[in-house]
């Protein structure tokens, strides 16, 4: 006899804001900026989820804020969780699509192509909005 057992997955979309990872995550390394009220930061994307994301900031801002995390294709609303030193955590308003995070990581492997100086100018210029 064959016992059905049904297991409840986890609600994708719903946030605890405890700094906690609500999904397993790509570690990948891409230039990106934030959108904030007071302005536009360049970060780089450490490493990203459905739920959420590391990033790299220089000047970090408080804890709790918001804005758009912009790394084509990805244009997310996030909340600031947590931060230390250079490294920012943040909560997606919306969970990412799997499309978009598998786009992500094949950007990301075809900037492992690229040399170190020719990423670097990629990177400032796409920091910059100016395009070659």
């Amino acid at each position: 006899m064959v016992q059905r057992v049904e297991k409840k997955l986890p609600d994708m979309a719903a946030h605890t804001h405890t700094g906690r990872r609500d999904a397993a995550r790509l570690r990948l390394y891409l230039p990106a900026r934030l959108i904030l009220v007071d302005g536009v930061v360049p970060c780089i994307v450490e490493d990203i989820s459905q739920t959420g994301a590391k990033l790299l900031i220089q000047n970090a801002r408080p804890i709790g804020q918001s804005g758009i995390l912009q790394c084509p294709p990805l244009d997310i609303f996030f909340d600031r969780v947590w931060a230390e030193g250079v490294r920012v955590g943040v909560a997606f308003e919306e969970p990412v699509a799997p499309e978009t995070l598998h786009a992500l990581r094949q950007l990301h492997d075809n900037h492992g192509a690229l040399s170190k100086q020719e990423l670097r100018r990629t990177a400032q210029d796409w920091v910059r909005g100016t395009t070659r």
